[in-house]
């Protein structure tokens, strides 16, 4: 339920205040905030109000008939809600692919890639899900995000990767507990 409120907060802070996901980084960076078409809209809408009732996996589905009919403008909302649904109904691998789109078509939107780095965990690939999280935390420039990324790292058999981020984390000016008992593993 938690994840559902934080959803539905996301997307009418992207409605109402169109700059709430924008990232100062390069021009060629679009934005996951644009204004929708009334159609797709009305699609979205459908599919929300499905997932508001828990049934997830039907909204996906929906919503993907929709894109699927309508490729064209592609919109990286739409791709993202589309994973979102399916990453709620613990569809990993099916959320894995719209999230990638999302991502594709917006490339600033730390929220898809902090979503894709968790669906590629849960899926079992932990070392794509490193190497996006890795990206997520230096676009946002979280401490949080870093600390999950080493974490990923680690379970990925990959400790080196894992150190410098770790390192940095210790450099922190106000570090956590938790990020020096990594480090001392």
């Amino acid at each position: 339920m938690k994840n559902l409120y934080f959803f539905f907060l996301t997307a009418a802070c992207l409605l109402l205040f169109p700059g709430f996901l924008s990232y100062a980084g390069p021009v060629d960076c679009p934005q996951i905030a644009v204004a929708l078409p009334a159609d797709v809209h009305e699609a979205v809408a459908k599919a929300e109000a499905m997932a508001r009732s828990g049934r997830y996996t039907a909204a996906a589905h929906s919503l993907s008939a929709f894109a699927s009919k309508h490729p064209s403008p592609a919109f990286a909302f739409v791709s993202y809600d589309i994973g979102f649904f399916y990453y709620q109904a613990r569809a990993w691998k099916q959320a894995i692919p719209h999230l990638k789109r999302a991502v594709v078509l917006a490339p600033c939107f730390i929220q898809g890639q902090q979503l894709l780095a968790n669906a590629l965990y849960n899926a079992g690939d932990v070392g794509a899900a490193a190497r996006v999280m890795e990206k997520a935390a230096s676009m946002a420039k979280d401490p949080d995000l870093a600390f999950q990324a080493a974490l990923f790292w680690t379970e990925a058999n990959a400790p080196k990767k894992a150190l410098p981020l770790l390192r940095e984390l210790e450099m922190h000016k106000t570090p956590k507990t938790e990020w020096f008992v990594a480090l001392s593993n």
